[in-house]
């Protein structure tokens, strides 16, 4: 029992107390300079790689350089203060970005412009949603 229970000790320090493991760091990187993000999404885009967005009191911000750049995309946005980013699964083909700010927006030109989408309810703050499964444009709960 004394051998398992040292046998155990030793892998277990070997595994978790190495003295030069490396762990992955945050970087701060240029954009997004409204001070909060209140959300985030990541979404395949028209060229075949990732659009990461982030939204906040500032709009939205999107990055297709896994961060390195951000560019600011609030055209067509009633207001610039964004509670949530949903986008569409990857693999369906399907490159809608929707967006949760005074309305629900949605954008399906590789976020050139933001369309508000009319879902039978008043023009009011809205502060989160889902996306439910594949079906993005069928499928859009409001919570």
């Amino acid at each position: 029992m004394k051998l398992y229970t040292f046998l155990f000790s030793a892998i277990f320090c070997a595994l978790f107390f190495q003295p030069n493991q490396s762990y992955s760091q945050w970087v701060k990187t240029n954009g997004a300079d409204s001070g909060y993000v209140n959300c985030f999404t990541v979404s395949p885009n028209n060229s075949g790689g990732l659009n990461i967005f982030a939204g906040g009191y500032g709009g939205i911000f999107l990055s297709n350089d896994n961060g390195a750049n951000w560019t600011l995309v609030n055209n067509g946005l009633l207001t610039t203060d964004v509670f949530a980013i949903a986008a569409s699964a990857p693999g369906t083909g399907d490159t809608s970005v929707f967006v949760v700010t005074l309305g629900v927006y949605r954008s399906t030109s590789n976020v050139i412009n933001w369309s508000r989408i009319y879902l039978g309810m008043a023009l009011t703050l809205a502060t989160n949603f889902n996306i439910n499964g594949y079906e993005t444009s069928e499928k859009l709960k409001i919570k």
